[in-house]
């Protein structure tokens, strides 16, 4: 059950992140939160050597990154956008 629910939790984190980044629309905290999502998914995920695990804790620590440094739109914004984004849509056809 928990995996079916991981794709919209992934998209819903990339649609705040860009939004965020874009035109200010959430605030840092909430962006927090799905980075926090990110990066304990990251570890958890990441003990069985998963390529995509390690690269979402990658970009959950971009995230941080992003809410602390404030850094606007770059091409690591895009590149953790287009990740997340193509991670949810093949987690939700699965």
């Amino acid at each position: 059950m928990l995996m079916k629910i991981m794709p919209f939790l992934d998209l819903a984190t990339c649609f705040i992140v860009f939004l965020h980044v874009t035109f200010g629309m959430f605030t840092a905290t909430t962006v927090m939160y799905g980075a926090v999502y990110l990066i304990i998914k990251g570890l958890i995920f990441s003990l069985s050597k998963d390529f995509a695990s390690m690269v979402d804790l990658f970009c959950g620590m971009c995230i941080l990154l992003i809410v602390f440094a404030g850094l606007s739109f770059s091409l690591l914004n895009i590149f953790i956008f287009l990740w997340l984004l193509q991670k949810s849509i093949f987690g939700i056809m699965a």
